[in-house]
């Protein structure tokens, strides 16, 4: 009988445990987030585009000021392609906050950026960017918006 007792509360431990979300620190995931967000800057200059294509999902979107909404990879790969042919052209980020969801599955980054066509012509926006961990435990983005910042322009 007592087999039998330890048995089943062994078996509902077990249960129980499984039930359980494992919990997140949203602090310390907010900042392996950003961390991916500046990698994902510093692969710009070196014009590897599959690298720079990495961080976003296939359904991807990019919603920037004055233009059509730029969906999916491949309309994407299009832009950093189009924009890389122009010597001139530089872009760079940085994350300022995080926010990660409680099970830590995505998340969003509020960020600054600064973008250089010439030499005499150089934008700043605040940028949104959301974010999808998938199943190998990588950060990946699916929106990109920006606005932008009319302080620094």
């Amino acid at each position: 009988m007592k087999t039998l007792i330890f048995l089943s509360f062994t078996i509902l431990s077990a249960a129980l445990t499984a039930c359980q979300k494992t919990k997140v620190d949203p602090v310390a995931e907010g900042e392996k987030l950003m961390q991916v967000s500046r990698e994902w800057s510093q692969t710009v200059p070196t014009k590897d585009y599959e690298k720079m294509l990495s961080y976003w999902r296939d359904d991807a979107v990019i919603i920037m000021p004055n233009q059509a909404p730029i969906k999916g990879k491949e309309a994407i790969r299009a832009m950093v392609e189009s924009t890389s042919k122009n010597p001139a052209f530089n872009i760079s980020w940085e994350p300022i906050e995080a926010h990660i969801s409680d099970d830590a599955s995505m998340g969003y980054l509020i960020e600054r950026n600064k973008v250089t066509l010439n030499d005499s012509l150089t934008a700043y926006h605040n940028v949104i960017t959301v974010w999808r961990k998938t199943e190998d435990g990588t950060w990946k983005n699916v929106a990109d918006v920006s606005t932008p910042d009319t302080s620094r322009n």
